[in-house]
């Protein structure tokens, strides 16, 4: 069997691309693309449950054979989208200032328009599938001011690649992106993209039409460094617990539907008849030596269902230990407790550390995303929409798995630190999905208490006090006074 170790870069020796050279331009990676397409094929299939296991031939009693498919790899695909994404991408200020907060909450209004939130999940799919995914973005001609002035989409993997500039850089900049479909009659019909054209390109023709975005639409998200999907590395232990399961539901079976052994036993020919039509069922013997010892019994197999329990769960556990997973058996579940050592002791933490990791591969793409975004937006929206690529961040929210009561600590000791800035403190603490709102919501409600204590303060036994108003000086007065 092919092993499967991640996906090819598609890289290409071509510096520019026109439509002078774009067709060879494209037709010289296409090999890289096709093998990456195959195997992601493969991959896809076995995600859905299309696994080697059906393949497997039973040459004892193959009248009672299960190919069962223990379909771990979808688990593994679901929770660690389901993890990465706990809530939604939101963008958060990088800078100080009310007019930039207003530009990202605007910016990320146009990204909920667009439906931003379902292709997101669509493509951590992808990236947890086969290791990579890709997104496309393009002005929305429809844009009339209520609604997203771009079109978000997420590209089939198998049909879409970019091709980046061949070096030895690890980050080496796109020079061209593609993506087709298979038309009958015509074959495949390309749209490839370069920061200053877009070409719709056949066998036979090549039209051309200027790139108004002046960037590549079409992204490439990775899940690690070697476009490795998330049950990629573990396949072959997965393939092991599906022929695993099979064999001890068919050694249950068989247990049920046990062979009859018939020893010097003789039969009519109606009996024979009966018997003949399951061949496989029964074991005809004849005493050789000693004389005839009539005997009719059941053949019985010991299942052992302990020590094959034992093997399932030791290969489960290596499963999760290799692709990053908690433990969800043995009592080992995470609770609202948070405990810290619980948390250690189930692998929350690894899981984390391996959504992190994404998220940091994720966000390297998701500069030219943003890019792209917002050169549409300032081009569409036209109150003065001038949001900067350097102005934002994107934020990932998960539930919190660690230590909340931990986390509440270090918030309370920064913010008693003179020398540290609170929003600095609630960066630090991980506990808000966005610390900068957070911040000034916190910094809001103090002055708001502090105004309260004083007011109460002032106000004299029985006292109260009241608004006098704008005198000029912002002096306050309480009933009775002068």
């Amino acid at each position: 069997m092919q092993k499967y170790t991640g996906r090819r870069k598609v890289v290409t020796d071509f510096e520019r691309v026109t439509a002078a050279n774009v067709r060879n331009a494209v037709s010289g990676v296409l090999g890289q693309h096709d093998m990456n397409s195959t195997e992601e094929n493969f991959l896809f299939g076995y995600m859905r449950g299309i696994q080697p296991i059906y393949d497997r031939v039973k040459e004892i009693r193959p009248d009672i054979q299960y190919n069962t498919v223990v379909n771990h790899a979808n688990e593994i695909v679901s929770f660690k989208s389901s993890y990465l994404l706990s809530s939604p991408i939101t963008y958060v200020s990088r800078k100080d200032g009310a007019g930039v907060s207003t530009l990202v909450e605007k910016f990320n209004d146009f990204m909920h328009l667009s439906g931003k939130n379902a292709t997101d999940k669509e493509l951590a799919d992808d990236l947890h599938i086969c290791g990579l995914g890709y997104r496309m973005i393009y002005p929305n001609s429809a844009y009339n001011g209520d609604n997203s002035p771009f079109i978000i989409t997420t590209l089939n993997p198998m049909t879409t690649f970019v091709a980046y500039r061949n070096s030895s850089a690890k980050n080496s900049e796109p020079v061209f992106a593609a993506t087709y479909v298979n038309k009958t009659g015509v074959g495949r019909v390309y749209d490839v993209y370069t920061p200053e054209s877009h070409f719709r390109m056949t066998d036979a023709t090549v039209e051309e039409e200027p790139n108004p975005m002046g960037v590549i639409p079409i992204v490439e998200y990775v899940h690690n460094e070697f476009r490795l999907g998330a049950f990629e590395p573990v396949i072959d232990l997965l393939d092991d617990m599906n022929i695993l399961e099979s064999n001890r539901i068919e050694a249950t079976a068989q247990n049920v539907q046990s062979l009859m052994w018939f020893n010097d036993i003789a039969l009519d020919d109606d009996q024979v008849k009966a018997l003949q039509n399951k061949p496989s069922a029964f074991i005809f013997t004849k005493t050789v030596k000693g004389g005839a010892t009539p005997n009719i019994k059941s053949v019985m197999v010991d299942l052992q269902q302990a020590d094959q329990q034992v093997l399932t769960n030791d290969l489960y556990k290596k499963i999760l230990t290799i692709v990053g997973m908690p433990s969800t058996g043995d009592g080992n579940t995470s609770d609202s407790s948070n405990n810290g050592s619980t948390i250690v002791r189930n692998g929350w933490q690894h899981a984390e550390a391996r959504a992190k990791e994404t998220e940091t591969l994720w966000a390297r793409s998701d500069k030219r995303f943003v890019e792209a975004a917002l050169s549409i937006a300032r081009a569409l929206v036209k109150d003065g929409f001038d949001l900067r690529e350097d102005d934002i961040t994107e934020r990932f929210t998960r539930r919190n798995y660690e230590d909340i009561s931990t986390r509440a600590t270090v918030l309370t000791m920064l913010l008693g630190c003179d020398k540290v800035n609170p929003k600095q403190a609630y960066q630090v603490c991980g506990l808000f999905p966005d610390p900068e709102e957070a911040a000034i919501q916190g910094l809001d409600w103090y002055w708001e208490m502090e105004k309260k204590t004083v007011k109460e303060m002032t106000s004299g036994e029985g006292g109260r006090v009241e608004d006098a108003g704008d005198t000029g000086s912002g002096e306050r007065r309480t009933d009775g006074g002068e």
